[in-house]
C-alpha cells in the first residue's frame, strides 16, 4: 500500500476515535446500567447522609440515566430517583488506578423527571 494512502487511513481512524471519545467533554445521556447502579450504591451511605442534611427523604435509590466525562479518570453524572417525584443529580469520580476508587464530588437536590441531566461543578465535601 502506498504511504500516502496509509497515512490517510490512519488519519481517518484517528479522527473517528477522537470524535467518539471526546476527552474532556461530557458524553451523551444513556439509560443507567447495572454498573452505574453499583457505583451509586457504593456511595449510598455518604449520599444519604448529605441528603439528610438537606432535609431530603430517600424512599428509593435508583439510577435512571447517566453521562460520563473522561478526565484524569472518569466523571459520572447520574440522575437518581429518590422518591416517586424527586430526583437528585450525583457527580462521581472514578480514578484510573487498578482499584478504580470512587469518590462523591457533588449532589444537586430537588430535581424532577423532566430536568435534563447536565454537567455541574464539584461541590465542597
Amino acid at each position: 500500500m502506498r504511504p500516502s494512502v496509509m497515512m490517510c487511513i490512519t488519519l481517518a481512524l484517528w479522527i473517528g476515535l477522537a470524535a467518539a471519545v471526546k476527552v474532556g467533554g461530557v458524553g451523551e445521556t444513556h439509560a443507567a446500567t447495572v454498573q452505574v447502579q453499583q457505583l451509586v450504591e457504593q456511595l449510598r451511605p455518604e449520599i444519604e447522609a448529605k441528603l439528610q442534611k438537606e432535609g431530603q427523604q430517600v424512599e428509593q435509590f435508583v439510577a435512571t440515566e447517566y453521562q460520563t466525562q473522561v478526565v484524569a479518570g472518569l466523571n459520572y453524572f447520574v440522575k437518581v430517583q429518590v422518591s416517586a417525584q424527586e430526583f437528585i443529580f450525583v457527580r462521581i469520580y472514578q480514578d484510573f488506578t487498578p482499584q478504580h476508587k470512587v469518590f462523591l464530588h457533588g449532589i444537586q437536590v430537588h430535581k424532577g423527571l423532566g430536568d435534563p441531566l447536565a454537567y455541574f461543578e464539584p461541590t465542597e465535601p
